[in-house]
C-alpha cells in the first residue's frame, strides 16, 4: 500500500468526528440509555469501522499526493472528516431519531447507534 499515512490522517479526522457525536449521544439520551449505548461492542464496531473508513476514503483520493506541506495534511484530515459526515448522512436517510428517549432500556438499533 502507497502512502499508509493517509489513513491516519484521514481515521484522525474521523476520529474526532466520533468524540464529536459521542457528546451530542451524551446530550440527547436519557443517562441509562447513553450507558448501555457506550458499553455495547456494536456501538464500538461501528465507531471504529467509521474512523477506517475515514482513513481509506481519505487515502483513495489523495493517494501519490506529496504531504510535504501543512496545508495538504489538512486537506487529507478533513476529507476524513467529510467521508464520514457523508456516511452517517446517508445513515440518517429515512430513520427515526432516538425515538427510546421515553424507554431508556429499550434494545439499541444500528440506526440509532449512527444517528443520534
Amino acid at each position: 500500500m502507497q502512502d499508509p499515512e493517509f489513513l491516519l490522517y484521514g481515521g484522525l479526522g474521523g476520529l474526532v468526528v466520533e468524540i464529536i457525536m459521542l457528546n451530542e449521544y451524551r446530550m440527547k439520551l436519557h443517562w441509562r440509555r447513553f450507558q448501555k449505548l457506550f458499553l455495547t461492542p456494536w456501538y464500538w464496531l461501528c465507531a471504529l469501522g467509521m474512523v477506517a473508513v475515514s482513513g481509506i476514503v481519505a487515502w483513495a483520493l489523495y493517494v501519490g499526493l506529496d504531504l510535504g506541506s501543512q496545508a495538504q495534511v489538512r486537506t487529507v484530515f478533513i476529507a476524513g472528516i467529510a467521508a464520514q459526515s457523508i456516511v452517517r448522512s446517508f445513515a440518517k436517510s429515512g430513520t427515526t431519531h432516538l425515538g427510546s428517549a421515553q424507554k431508556p432500556d429499550a434494545r439499541l438499533s444500528i440506526d440509532e447507534i449512527l444517528n443520534p
